[in-house]
């Protein structure tokens, strides 16, 4: 999971360096996204590429590969993006706050509704710039990669991900 924070974190420094007007690197902005990342992403996709490697049994032994390969790949990109893009939105914003200690001031109900808020403005944009990514990347990854090393080959695409995702969460 320390490997979560630190590809968080340089997805979300390069991110920073291509924003327009660019003067100086905002280290709490990266820690923040970092620990968001790293409480979040990294223990949500350990187990859910446990469920999804687990969809192999769904299927007989003589189910063509590339089926069970397009299964995966389908239920993550429909119910796991969805799910859990809007988890991390809502989860960002609490880690925002606690991190600037606004968390109590502000108050959950209010960071929460906003978090939903969040998900009903930048989910769907959110979700077509996401597809155009992971399908690619997760097929390869359910179909060539070994289970035990899925989330650090995720890992390492998400560099390139929260690139977009550190931006489209600050929007």
């Amino acid at each position: 999971m320390v490997t979560c924070f630190i590809i968080a974190a340089i997805g979300d420094i390069l991110s920073q360096r291509i924003a327009p007007g660019f003067l100086a690197l905002n280290l709490k902005q990266t820690v923040t996204f970092g620990l968001a990342q790293f409480l979040f992403f990294g223990p949500v996709m350990h187990y859910w590429f446990g469920w999804i490697a687990k969809m192999d049994g769904w299927f007989t032994p003589n189910t063509e590969k590339w089926m069970v390969v397009g299964a995966k790949t389908l239920v993550d990109q429909t119910v796991g993006t969805v799910a859990i893009l809007s988890g991390f939105f809502v989860f960002f914003g609490l880690v925002t706050n606690a991190m600037d200690g606004t968390l109590l001031s502000v108050g959950i109900p209010a960071i929460l509704s906003a978090g939903a808020e969040k998900v009903k403005v930048d989910l769907w944009p959110t979700l077509l710039a996401n597809w155009k990514l992971w399908p690619v990347a997760n097929a390869f990854n359910f179909a060539v990669v070994p289970l035990q090393y899925q989330v650090f080959f995720s890992n390492f695409v998400a560099v390139v991900w929260n690139i977009y995702l550190s931006g489209a969460v600050r929007a």
